[in-house]
């Protein structure tokens, strides 16, 4: 049987007025045997309903995709360039960065390097005319007692104006510690300011001012311009020093409570034991 002759007797079947009431699905109608099987991935549909081709678009041809992939790979390769030219820019940012860093590094350690050279020669300088302020020592240790007297005769007197003047007419000052700005070190009377005064040997310079040690609050604290046996405060008790003035405070006491407070302090300074780091009486005020 010819497969012509079988589609003309399908095509009689289906016009022939006789209901047929045997079952038939869509794979055994005229149009799937002469269509033959779908395709895979795609589906017949009869009647104006939607394609691949409308829903999808068009497949494209081997030459359109070509295009559309060398399409993408020339954006990701701009992209790609733009990165590395960025990655560029910053790695020569880094290195200007890291250059001026070791630049300032070398200028610091030249300019610490300096500081230390004109701390040793000046130190050296020092050491140079101590032999030069011995007398001087000696004849600021015999006069401590003197000093020790005319403080507390001083101090003994009231109804004077000023309270941080001495009998003597000399300011009385608090030293500040070098490490610690706010901690008072020491109790004394500014002698001079006159730059070219002589202490220890050595002109006082435009930095410092001549002070005499009264009552010594930090005995440990070493002194900016250590001479002969003066090495810290405690050593210096009656004596003259240099200190910088930028370190020296006025003292404002109460005519009331002051004296007794100072004479105490001086008459026991040689044998008592150092007083802690700060630790002053609440009459007497440092501003």
């Amino acid at each position: 049987m010819s497969k012509a002759s079988y589609l003309k007797g399908m095509l009689q079947e289906v016009s022939s007025p006789e209901e047929n009431t045997s079952p038939k699905t869509m794979k055994d109608d005229l149009l799937s045997q002469v269509l033959r099987k779908d395709k895979p991935g795609r589906k017949r549909m009869l009647g104006l309903g939607p394609t691949p081709s409308s829903v999808y678009g068009p497949v494209p041809t081997r030459a359109q995709a070509l295009q559309m992939v060398n399409q993408v790979k020339t954006s990701s390769e701009t992209v790609i360039s733009k990165m590395f030219e960025k990655i560029e820019e910053m790695k020569v940012e880094h290195e200007k960065m890291k250059e001026s860093y070791e630049n300032c590094l070398s200028n610091l350690h030249a300019e610490i390097d300096t500081l230390k050279d004109l701390m040793q020669q000046n130190n050296e300088n020092y050491q140079a005319h101590d032999g030069n302020a011995s007398p001087s020592i000696h004849s600021s240790a015999s006069s401590h007692e003197v000093q020790h007297h005319n403080v507390q005769r001083g101090l003994k007197k009231r109804g004077r104006n000023d309270d941080n003047v001495n009998v003597q007419g000399k300011a009385m000052v608090y030293l500040k510690s070098f490490k610690k700005s706010l901690v008072n070190v020491a109790l004394a009377t500014i002698e001079s300011k006159d730059p070219l005064k002589k202490v220890g040997g050595c002109d006082l310079g435009c930095e410092y001012w001549e002070v005499a040690i009264n009552v010594a609050l930090v005995y440990n604290e070493p002194l900016p311009r250590p001479y002969g046996q003066f090495k810290t405060i405690g050593d210096a008790i009656g004596a003259t020093i240099a200190w910088p003035f930028t370190l020296v405070r006025a003292v404002y006491t109460s005519s009331l409570l002051m004296p007794s407070i100072l004479v105490t302090a001086i008459g026991a300074a040689s044998v008592s034991p150092p007083l802690a780091a700060g630790s002053v009486p609440e009459d007497v005020v440092s501003l």
